[in-house]
């Protein structure tokens, strides 16, 4: 229709009525880029939004969990501090509620915690190529941070879990444990019974706990620093789902 009202115009070297004709053509062209361009970008906009909350959701439980560890390392530590002054005053415990709370921190020296796991949300953008759909760059900066701290929390779990197995073995020498079936407590085992008596006469029992301590306070630091890399997309997540 235009095509032919621009010939006719040409031929009738109606030149106003062509240029008018071509700027409605040019007009378009550029009105049905710009609504093209809106509506993928309102598209994208809609997408950040339900990344952002998905991410909200995954570190808010990240920070739950990463919480709990920190209380867990402490009490580890305090607990193989426990046992250490009991048992390098050669008394043993006595009476019912003292041999059950030394069962009770004996069973916490053995025990760990890993650290806390990487964002699904994150994985996922990663993996669909999303992660620039996120327009802040702080918070892709952070997210990046986040996932560089949970590999090396991760990591050195490992090492320190490695070394810890040969230190662990004193403790096992002069300690029964046994399953927990029932788990209503969250502990897959307990301490049944103990030997005292070989645990101040085996000369590498109270180092063993000395490296233990080290161990847990080590693991404490690297999930620490993971929390403290967790709370920085926390709050730039608490930022833009205000806006």
């Amino acid at each position: 229709m235009i095509l032919r009202r621009v010939i006719k115009h040409v031929r009738n070297q109606e030149w106003t009525a062509v240029v008018l004709d071509f700027l409605i053509v040019v007009m378009g062209i550029l009105l049905a880029f710009q609504i093209t361009n809106w509506s993928a970008d309102r598209s994208d906009r809609s997408h950040e939004q339900a990344l952002i909350a998905r991410l909200d959701a995954d570190f808010n439980d990240i920070q739950l969990r990463l919480t709990e560890s920190l209380e867990r390392f402490n009490g580890f530590i305090n607990s193989t501090e426990y046992v250490y002054a009991v048992v390098a005053a050669e008394t043993p415990p006595n009476g019912d509620e003292e041999n059950k709370r030394f069962k009770e921190e004996l069973n916490k020296i053995s025990n760990s915690r890993l650290a806390a796991g990487y964002s699904s949300t994150f994985i996922e953008m990663q993996a669909s190529g999303n992660v620039d759909l996120l327009q802040n760059t702080d918070l892709k900066t952070a997210l990046i941070k986040y996932h560089q701290a949970t590999r090396i929390a991760n990591d050195g779990f490992a090492v320190l879990a490695n070394r810890a197995e040969q230190y662990y073995q004193p403790l096992f020498y002069a300690v029964r444990f046994e399953a927990n079936m029932e788990i209503t407590d969250g502990s897959s085992y307990y301490t049944s019974s103990f030997d005292f008596q070989k645990m101040t006469e085996d000369e590498q029992f109270l180092s063993s706990l000395s490296v233990l301590v080290t161990i847990h306070a080590n693991n404490r630091v690297l999930q620490a620093q993971q929390l403290e890399s967790a709370m920085v997309v926390l709050d730039i997540l608490q930022t833009e789902t205000k806006q």
